[in-house]
């Protein structure tokens, strides 16, 4: 729960995100790497089948650093079961009702 909560209070209000400016960052590819280094973004692009994009909207860069500062600062254990929540969450609707 407390990465959840923390990932959270990074989030910007709901308020905020009605306000345009604050949900446009547009950077290149090298402004993304700098968002959040620690993250593999040319593997991810390539995976996700986006290698050839150069431009990108960062809506929420104070989000997207958080969850590097959560694999720093919590155990390997708790970033598991956070991550098992969220896939167990997303697949609920698919489980079968009997």
């Amino acid at each position: 729960m407390e990465i959840k909560t923390t990932l959270a209070k990074a989030s910007l209000t709901r308020v905020d995100k009605r306000d345009p400016y604050k949900l446009f960052h547009k950077v290149d590819l090298k402004g993304l790497r700098a968002t959040v280094p620690e993250f593999d973004w040319d593997s991810y692009l390539k995976i996700a089948g986006l290698a050839r994009l150069d431009t990108f909207n960062v809506t929420e860069p104070e989000f997207y650093k958080e969850p590097a500062r959560q694999i720093q600062s919590n155990s390997l254990d708790d970033i598991k079961t956070y991550l098992r929540w969220h896939v167990a969450k997303a697949a609920a609707p698919l489980l079968s009702s009997g």
